[in-house]
């Protein structure tokens, strides 16, 4: 398996084309127990890693070193690589890779959580791994993804909710007073007492820079209006206020 190792180590991805189009087995192991994907991984070669992803057996993605017992996603974590898209790729391929524990019984997302805070790169992969990206962000290159979820730092908008509870003896206006917090008319011809406990969702929304009132309740509404908030902080230049 010398011609793999030599085409990986260097990073020829044409050789590897080649050697793949030859019927060359890249699911096999050397005698450490690594696949040539591995290897991709260890050397740093990204363009290599995704063609080998893309190429090898669900069986070759199971595989784990015998040194460690690492996995490609033990590895990925390891070295910190910031490969979010080929991790994806991995795990939709063998999902089972997430649940693989090596020599010390920690499962891929455990050893990268316990390397993030060794250098900015882990704490990246670990931090894009995290966040629960829309389908259209994960298909983007690496650049875009991470200009994304600095974005989201920068520009998020804190949500404050306020829960309100109002108790009393019966027939002293509760369910009135609630009435005229929602502007909502009273009929005192035909009110009645309230004999259950009244929930009421998303019905009182303020601007918390104005303190005016929100007039939409719909989700629809409140979507709409959390990004017109969140468009005035980034164009006033204040976006963590």
């Amino acid at each position: 398996m010398d011609a793999d190792i030599t085409a990986i180590r260097e990073g020829n991805l044409v050789k590897v084309k080649e050697l793949a189009e030859s019927g060359f087995p890249f699911d096999k192991q050397n005698e450490f127990g690594k696949t040539p994907l591995m290897g991709s991984i260890e050397y740093g070669h990204r363009n290599i890693a995704e063609y080998l992803t893309d190429k090898v057996s669900r069986q070759s993605l199971l595989v784990m070193n015998r040194e460690q017992h690492w996995n490609a996603l033990h590895l990925i974590a390891n070295y910190g690589r910031h490969w979010p898209d080929i991790w994806s790729n991995i795990v939709q391929k063998a999902p089972v890779c997430l649940n693989h524990v090596d020599s010390e019984g920690r499962t891929p997302e455990q050893l990268l959580e316990q390397l993030s805070t060794s250098s900015e790169r882990h704490a990246k992969l670990a931090k894009m791994l995290k966040a629960e990206l829309p389908s259209f962000v994960k298909e983007l290159d690496e650049e875009s993804i991470s200009n994304y979820l600095t974005g989201l730092d920068e520009h998020a908008e804190e949500t404050r909710n306020i829960k309100i509870m109002l108790i009393g003896h019966e027939m002293v206006g509760k369910t009135c007073l609630v009435k005229q917090l929602f502007g909502e008319h009273i009929d005192l011809q035909s009110h009645h007492s309230t004999n259950v406990a009244e929930l009421h969702l998303r019905r009182l929304l303020l601007d918390m820079r104005t303190l005016e009132r929100i007039s939409g309740t719909s989700a629809k509404d409140i979507v709409l209006e959390r990004l017109r908030m969140v468009i005035s902080e980034i164009k006033d230049g204040n976006p963590n206020d």
